[in-house]
């Protein structure tokens, strides 16, 4: 969340739960109040086995309408298409595969191959830019330790 709309300036109401691991959260729930009024929900819980394999998903909603991002597609939905000439009012799907550009070799997901070959690209070009960085990890660190403080406040 903090890559795409900014630290949040306060959460409430986090859970952090353990359901199989001891000393170590398998379950994280929080609310998030983020600048210019936007709000988040975070749900993270890596105890649920109703699913099979790791799950990540991201729903945003506005006022021109929703999109819902997965591992295998953007679903997007407008309530009106101006602006938008790819797209049509209602319900409109890309694919990731469709979105990214193709992988040279396969590891278990294309994602996973286009982060090994982004890695090896910037060793082998000694290249320092980087869409992670020592700030961004100092700024989960901080988001993390809010939500720690916020769960602690609640018990």
């Amino acid at each position: 969340m903090n890559y795409l709309v900014g630290m949040p300036q306060k959460v409430g109401g986090t859970v952090l739960k353990q359901v199989f691991s001891a000393g170590v959260e398998d379950a994280v729930y929080a609310s998030m109040w983020f600048a210019g009024g936007r709000t988040g929900q975070l749900s993270v819980n890596w105890s649920d086995e109703t699913y099979r394999k790791m799950t990540n998903q991201m729903t945003i909603m506005g006022t021109a309408g929703k999109i819902v991002v997965d591992r295998q597609e953007c679903r997007v939905f407008l309530r009106n298409k101006d602006g938008f000439e790819d797209l049509t009012e209602g319900w409109n799907i890309k694919y990731t595969t469709d979105l990214t550009r193709p992988v040279w070799f396969y590891l278990r997901g294309e994602e996973y191959s286009a982060q090994i070959d982004y890695f090896i690209d910037h060793v082998k070009r000694r290249a320092t830019d980087n869409i992670n960085s020592f700030a961004s990890a100092l700024e989960t660190d901080t988001v993390i330790d809010l939500l720690r403080k916020d769960a602690d406040a609640l018990n």
